[in-house]
């Protein structure tokens, strides 16, 4: 399993081992073509392109909540929200909520941040990031 894939798990995981939380995930190519690699088929299908890779509900809040995985040392690059980067401006056009968990492997640290201020400027360093520090994501299975 690659680390983006273990990064989406432990997202689902913490959200849905809560009783406070609600999540679910937005199917795109990955998932189908996954679908039929378990059953022994070759992936050849090519799905939507999702707002993001979950929907979340907390404490009364919903958001769209997408999930990033990154061993770059210096910080976060424009070039890792370019797929979802018209939706998610769609999406705050409208007013409405959208986050990024990212995961940086280099730092072992997870970062929830706003994508309002990605939007702003995506190439941020870990240093100006610092304020999405968040530590309810360790130790999660």
């Amino acid at each position: 399993m690659q680390n983006w894939q273990k990064a989406e798990d432990i997202v689902y995981n913490y959200f849905s081992s809560r009783k406070d939380s609600y999540i679910t995930r937005l199917k795109d190519t990955h998932d189908i073509n996954a679908q039929l690699r378990r059953f022994g088929e070759r992936p050849i299908i090519l799905g939507k392109k999702r707002e993001s890779d979950f929907i979340v509900i907390e404490d009364g809040i919903t958001y769209f909540a997408e999930v990033k995985c990154t061993t770059n040392v210096k910080g976060v690059t424009k070039s890792l929200f370019s797929s979802q980067e018209g939706k998610r401006n769609r999406i705050l056009r409208a007013n409405g909520s959208y986050h990024y968990f990212i995961y940086s492997t280099v730092r072992e640290q997870w970062y929830m941040v706003p994508a309002v201020v990605i939007a702003e400027n995506p190439n941020r360093t870990w240093e100006e990031l610092k304020l999405y520090k968040t530590s309810r994501l360790e130790n999660v299975v």
